[in-house]
């Protein structure tokens, strides 16, 4: 997809649709986010078969996970948001980042 947000619900939520709506395309983006390997999602062998085709550029999946309550992880650090964001290019190159609720980075990984 070429651009696509999709806001979740804080308990539950369902993705449903027709065959071939992009399901497993949502899951997939989440998988690879959140650290799996292209092969893990079934959806190529490496991150670069990720990217569309004919993009040149780099391919950005984001999560941004709610950082609230008693189990909030440092949240003197990364305040009341977590963002989880991976950056990966045909050619390989790739970085996984953690951002504050403010935008900062807060770790960087290549």
């Amino acid at each position: 997809h070429k651009r696509l947000s999709i806001k979740f619900c804080r308990r539950i939520n369902f993705i449903s649709g027709a065959n071939g709506s992009g399901k497993s395309a949502i899951l997939a983006a989440l998988q690879i986010c959140l650290g799996a390997s292209a092969r893990s999602t079934h959806r190529g062998s490496k991150m670069g078969d990720l990217v569309r085709e004919g993009h040149h550029g780099q391919a950005t999946v984001r999560v941004i996970l709610l950082n609230e309550g008693d189990d909030a992880a440092k949240p003197e650090l990364y305040g009341n948001r977590i963002t989880i964001e991976r950056k990966f290019s045909r050619q390989g190159k790739a970085e996984l980042r953690l951002l504050s609720a403010q935008g900062a980075v807060v770790s960087k990984d290549r």
